[in-house]
């Protein structure tokens, strides 16, 4: 069987399998967006890795070098957040075609630093190798959580509400606003995709509510990323397209290119916001307290069920719809 058969997931699924161990100190290794180890009494070591690949997740004909190093970072970033916690040390390896001129990895260690320093990663090496194929970035990333703090993908409960920061969708947007060479149409949505924002300030404060059972960030589309915190929960979900948080821009953007704007939102992935659940008596507490402190909009647009991996849409006319996701898989869609 080949990977392109089972796609991912699949993939990882069967990863998960061969890896299975023992070790008394691993209290999450494959299947969330960080491996949590024990490091102390009162903490939790995470510890992730993300990789860039020329072709596959960017184009130089699109970014630059600076905008891919700060890109690079700020997705790794993104993992750690969704677990609750903050970034420590990172680790950076390359992968480099032999006529790599030295002006492009200036601009582009520019960029991990610049975007290191604003979450307070500290770069302590990596690796160098050549290529005949694309230019690749690998970054490994170490963090810490306070275990009372820590979140998984796993402790949604039926009823719990689910919330989400942001807008997304724009990221996607912004991606087919570049290949349609509509590069300064909406520069916010192009932008969205060069040059992301981990919301690791926002899940600080979200991940300080118990009442908070699962969190994700949205890396592959709100459906897809959704779909992990009910696979690994057990659960299902009920969506209300009515509270869905759908930017203006990206309505505005949908409509130049022909797009729906509700796939979109639902299936575009890289915006990096943050889909978690929590007992809905606390789900307003929580979005206030995250919009006082940081600015930032939280919208509640559903309610978890005990309907295992179904996710059904309440649409503007009250119809139900079965929901599947159609977001990002490194194999399913070559």
């Amino acid at each position: 069987m080949k990977i392109s058969q089972v796609g991912e997931f699949g993939l990882i699924s069967y990863i998960k399998e061969w890896v299975q161990g023992k070790n008394p100190e691993v209290f999450r290794g494959v299947g969330d967006d960080t491996a949590v180890i024990n490091l102390s009494r009162h903490k939790y070591l995470l510890f992730t890795c993300d990789t860039q690949v020329e072709g596959i997740h960017f184009l130089l004909s699109f970014t630059t070098p600076y905008l891919l190093g700060k890109k690079s970072m700020a997705i790794n970033v993104s993992d750690i957040a969704s677990m609750g916690g903050v970034p420590t040390y990172a680790l950076i390896s390359l992968i480099l075609p032999q006529e790599t001129e030295l002006s492009f990895l200036r601009e582009l260690y520019r960029g991990f630093m610049e975007e290191g320093n604003k979450w307070g990663v500290t770069i302590v090496g990596g690796n160098i190798s050549r290529t005949e194929g694309p230019l690749t970035v690998d970054i490994s990333l170490l963090g810490e959580v306070k275990k009372r703090h820590l979140k998984l993908r796993s402790g949604a409960k039926k009823g719990d509400s689910i919330l989400i920061t942001g807008h997304p969708g724009r990221s996607a947007a912004g991606l087919k606003l570049l290949h349609a060479n509509k590069i300064n149409d909406f520069p916010e949505l192009t932008g969205a995709h060069l040059s992301p924002t981990p919301r690791l300030r926002e899940a600080l404060i979200i991940a300080s509510f118990p009442e908070v059972s699962s969190m994700i960030d949205v890396s592959d589309g709100v459906l897809q990323d959704l779909g992990h915190i009910l696979e690994e929960s057990s659960a299902g979900a009920l969506l209300w397209e009515k509270d869905f948080p759908i930017a203006d821009t990206l309505s505005q953007a949908a409509g130049v290119l022909g797009e729906e704007t509700l796939k979109l939102f639902l299936n575009g992935g890289e915006d990096y916001e943050l889909i978690f659940t929590a007992n809905p008596e606390k789900a307003e507490m929580i979005k206030n307290e995250v919009k006082v402190n940081r600015g930032t909009e939280i919208s509640i647009i559903g309610e978890i069920t005990d309907d295992y991996r179904k996710i059904t849409l309440q649409n503007k006319f009250e119809e139900k719809i079965n929901l599947f996701p159609q977001g990002w898989d490194h194999f399913k869609d070559i």
